[in-house]
């Protein structure tokens, strides 16, 4: 088996059992990794030539590593926001050990690969592990593998989440607004940030929101326009509706990208004196003062988007006043005296979804039979 190049794409060449002659399209431009999957590409077309006892003898042992990435890039993350990013890894990991076959893959083999990864993060490793580890999983519900081996798991040495101050956005703010009195770019950015700080949407989510996504104070983010590619609503604040408003408007909507806002923000941050903040810090923001204010995690990790509640976990420390809420439940405990009920005079008010511009739940809660209660928790016989 040979590559050929045609054009900026490698093709495999190779004679098949019946003495073809076959050419095959990697739709590679990277050799290493179209070297990898021309074995792939070769071996399946002698398998598909084979009689079916040869096919059966050797099926457990057909697919590789690259076979199992190239498919889940092809199904499970197809459309996915942070599908360059993860291209970009599975193409080094292909490159490494693509050529791997799927059945001698074990925990073993992953730590001898990990400890070489040398000058690569901790953060970096878990990553390819999950790629390979999803890839693994995925292959194992085709039948391509009867087990998927343990994945290496690395500690990573996570820096502290920045959050903003009151004292902080309002510097940044006030600088923002007063750079875009002047020029348009900072009052597209004054704008930008305000919607940021205020919904926790990812910086390409909101510079890609269309007219029609922002409807009665909301933003409904499509399926495939979020990093996990899979849709959402956003409630926004009074102040980051005017925003989103004037950002919708601005003929530089629809045009910019994260890159171009990231370099004005760093510049207005380092106007501030704040040059470790970053945009993706208002996110993060964002979601502490969800957390802090009461906000159930499970809503916040609904809010935000987050594939999973592990990754909302991460605030989880924030929520100071979680013990005080639960207390306030006991507290509101019903007195029994005389045969009869005596219901407390007020009920701490639940905090969980958004009514308007403040954190609060915005339903009536049903009594027994025959009662109905009001947000006030009051009983009302019928």
């Amino acid at each position: 088996m040979k590559l050929i190049q045609r054009g900026a794409v490698w093709y495999a060449e190779f004679t098949d059992f019946n003495g073809r002659r076959r050419r095959l399209s990697t739709d590679e431009t990277d050799k290493t990794v179209a070297k990898i999957k021309a074995l792939d590409l070769q071996r399946q077309a002698m398998l598909d030539d084979a009689n079916p006892e040869v096919r059966a003898s050797v099926a457990d042992r057909q697919y590789s590593l690259t076979h199992a990435l190239e498919e889940c890039l092809r199904t499970r993350w197809a459309g996915q926001k942070s599908g360059k990013v993860r291209k970009y890894s599975v193409r080094a990991i292909q490159r490494a050990i693509g050529h791997w076959p799927l059945h001698t893959i074990t925990y073993k083999k992953l730590m001898d690969h990990c400890e070489g990864m040398t000058g690569k993060t901790p953060a970096t490793v878990n990553r390819h592990m999950s790629y390979i580890g999803t890839a693994l999983r995925e292959a194992a519900k085709r039948g391509e593998i009867s087990a998927v081996p343990h994945m290496p798991h690395f500690a990573e040495n996570n820096v502290k989440e920045r959050y903003l101050s009151a004292t902080e956005e309002t510097a940044i703010l006030g600088r923002l607004f007063r750079k875009g009195a002047a020029e348009a770019d900072y009052a597209y950015m004054f704008d930008l940030t305000v919607v940021l700080l205020d919904s926790g949407m990812r910086c390409t989510e909101a510079l890609t929101i269309e007219a029609g996504q922002f409807v009665d104070g909301r933003v409904r983010l499509l399926h495939g326009d979020t990093k996990s590619g899979k849709g959402r609503v956003v409630p926004l604040t009074v102040r980051a509706r005017v925003s989103l408003s004037h950002m919708l408007a601005s003929p530089l909507h629809g045009t910019v990208n994260a890159d171009w806002a990231g370099r004005r923000w760093r510049t207005a941050m380092t106007n501030v004196g704040l040059p470790d903040l970053t945009l993706h810090t208002l996110r993060h923001t964002c979601a502490s003062r969800l957390i802090q204010r009461g906000v159930d995690i499970y809503l916040v990790s609904k809010w935000l988007g987050h594939s999973s509640l592990e990754i909302t976990k991460r605030y989880a420390h924030l929520a100071t006043t979680s013990l005080d809420a639960a207390m306030g439940v006991l507290e509101a405990k019903c007195v029994v005296a005389s045969g009869e009920i005596a219901v407390p005079v007020s009920m701490p008010a639940p905090v969980g979804t958004l009514s308007e511009d403040n954190l609060m739940i915005d339903v009536g809660i049903l009594g027994a039979k025959g009662e109905t209660r009001t947000r006030t928790g009051f009983p009302t016989r019928s």
